[in-house]
């Protein structure tokens, strides 16, 4: 459903919608890789399933899975390197941040005036929507891997 909900913002050009969901899809992934490094997968499902959060549960050697720890875990093999960086840049359209303010931006020129996009549709710079697209696919190839 999150890919669904991409592309069809991506359609849109509502990338300043569409983004989070980057976030959620790696959310994914991440809680799919805590399952495999907990301390015992079978009590971490059944720990999940009573409503517990993965950052309240530990790994193997003892570490809290939170979020951030579950990202720089996964980035450690080479085919899933870009995880971390990919986590750092997605979690800026979840919270706040300067990624909210230039995603509107529709001109900036070098007297560092800048104008705004208030509307229902985005100009998104196709090199940005190349690498949206991108990590959803790589996210996504690493959850069926």
């Amino acid at each position: 459903m999150l890919t669904t909900g991409f592309c069809n913002l991506m359609r849109q050009n509502n990338f300043l919608s569409a983004a989070p969901l980057i976030r959620l899809h790696l959310d994914n992934l991440l809680q799919m890789h805590a399952s495999f490094i907990a301390k015992n997968p079978q009590d971490f499902s059944f720990e999940k399933i009573k409503g517990r959060q993965t950052n309240d549960l530990e790994d193997r050697e003892g570490n809290k899975m939170r979020d951030s720890y579950l990202a720089k875990s996964l980035s450690e093999a080479k085919e899933t390197s870009w995880v971390f960086n990919l986590y750092k840049e997605t979690s800026k359209f979840v919270h706040a941040s300067d990624k909210h303010i230039f995603s509107v931006v529709e001109k900036l020129d070098e007297g560092g005036v800048f104008n705004f996009v208030i509307s229902d549709r985005q100009t998104i710079p196709e090199k940005h929507a190349i690498e949206a697209v991108q990590a959803m696919i790589s996210i996504t190839e690493q959850l069926f891997r």
